[in-house]
């Protein structure tokens, strides 16, 4: 659970600072989309339960029953006040997450 906190705390500092991304890949650190560029993160890489925790936090209980039954989830969420649009991917070990700011 200490995992979860440290990626919704660091989500929560890069929309704050205007990113407009986010990506996690198991095995390695996450990304942070910035209007430009591109900037990682030096933490420990991510674990898949690590990103699947983040998704359970912010996908409903039907995209999490989608996610589990074919690998795979499309979302919209509201994180701390912004619109975020997600996708999840699960592809036999591999896990990953992209998140983008929606358009106001």
């Amino acid at each position: 659970m200490e995992a979860l906190l440290t990626i919704t705390e660091l989500l929560s500092t890069a929309l704050t600072q205007g990113a407009v991304g986010f990506t996690l890949r198991s095995g390695q650190h996450p990304l942070i989309h910035p209007e430009k560029g591109l900037q990682t993160y030096y933490t420990q890489p991510s674990t898949c339960e690590d990103i699947e925790e983040v998704v359970r936090h912010l996908a409903t209980s039907r995209e999490m029953r989608q996610y589990r039954e074919t690998g795979v989830v499309h979302f919209r969420c509201v994180f701390e006040g912004v619109s975020l649009l997600g996708g999840a991917r699960r592809d036999g070990e591999e896990v990953r997450l992209e998140l983008r700011r929606m358009a106001a």
